[in-house]
């Protein structure tokens, strides 16, 4: 899935000045996330990383319009395909969502019925957006459920959730997100809670998803490994705010900005030797409260590189050599 040398693609999503509060009684609201601006291109896949509570998923929920009832979306704009989406009526909404744009969630127990079998889940969306008969939408659910790997589709077809492993589940998921053809896929942690031989086979899908066809794809997750297999760029995300963007491998081979270096340390070796000899890396303090953000950087008194002034004002943008920006007063040296 890497765009670097590719030709520019059209414009798919434009996301500018995103911002969205959660209500908690009479509490100050939390500003979950705080002025996203996002693009994507048709074929391209972007990354968004974070720790847990960086509102990687309220800014995922906010793009379809799935935000809590105590969440709401306090400014910005939502093009998609060049159609404005804040502001849409749910009838609108409910004609993209599942069609145009699909979303895989983390816990595929959630997104799946247990009182029906596998076939006729994934069917039910098809036939929620398109004029085709029963046999029409078995035949695709069968040939989508090969196409996302599964050995004996027809098996799978007639099974209950339940009578799948969780990876199996995941990818049931996946063929029910992709039978309609969506230009954008959503993926909120999609391995977050499977092993790491089932988080490989299921990255390997994602990519190839993405090189078979022009799909965009947003794909979240706190772990930077799993985004270097699979997004052209990256966003790393902060308090609700991003603080770094730019290309996959050269943000994960430098990161100018303080967050993603220190995050980056929290993953553990590759060799199970070593994994045993160091002691993991945790990042210092705690994430920031958010109702209201603290002035100035919000990583800042996390930061082992703040200056006087981080405390104090908002950090402007420097754009660094080969298209990459960073929100940070004292970012680290970067070469082209």
């Amino acid at each position: 899935m890497n765009s670097v040398g590719a030709p520019d693609r059209s414009e798919l999503l434009r996301v500018r000045s995103l911002s969205v509060r959660y209500r908690s009684g009479r509490a100050r609201p939390t500003e979950a996330v705080r002025d996203v601006d996002l693009e994507i291109a048709a074929g391209e896949a972007i990354g968004i990383l974070g720790e847990s509570g960086s509102g990687k998923s309220s800014l995922a929920l906010a793009l379809l319009g799935l935000l809590p009832p105590n969440g709401t979306i306090a400014g910005g704009s939502v093009v998609f395909e060049g159609r404005e989406l804040l502001g849409l009526g749910d009838a609108a909404l409910d004609r993209l969502r599942g069609d145009r744009i699909a979303m895989v969630f983390q816990e595929p127990g959630l997104a799946l019925s247990p009182f029906l079998r596998v076939g006729a889940q994934i069917g039910d969306v098809l036939r929620a957006h398109h004029p085709v008969s029963a046999g029409a939408a078995r035949l695709r659910v069968l040939e989508l459920l090969e196409r996302v790997r599964f050995a004996e589709p027809a098996s799978v077809f007639r099974a209950y959730p339940h009578q799948l492993s969780g990876g199996e589940r995941q990818r049931v998921v996946i063929a029910q997100a992709l039978i309609c053809g969506p230009a954008l896929l959503i993926a909120d942690e999609p391995t977050a809670a499977l092993d790491t031989v089932t988080q490989a086979a299921l990255l390997e899908l994602f990519a190839a998803l993405g090189r078979a066809s022009e799909m965009a794809l947003l794909f979240i997750s706190h772990d930077p490994r799993l985004l270097a297999r699979v997004a052209d760029r990256i966003l790393v995300v902060y308090a609700g705010r991003v603080v770094e963007q730019g290309p996959a491998a050269e943000l994960l081979a430098a990161p100018a900005h303080p967050y993603p270096r220190q995050l980056l340390r929290c993953v553990p070796p590759a060799r199970r030797e070593t994994a045993r000899r160091a002691p993991l890396h945790v990042i210092p303090g705690a994430p920031p409260a958010l109702a209201p953000p603290p002035p100035g950087c919000a990583f800042e008194a996390r930061c082992p590189d703040r200056l006087g002034r981080c405390a104090l004002d908002d950090p402007a943008v420097s754009t660094l050599p080969g298209g990459r920006s960073v929100w940070c007063w004292n970012p680290a040296p970067t070469t082209e």
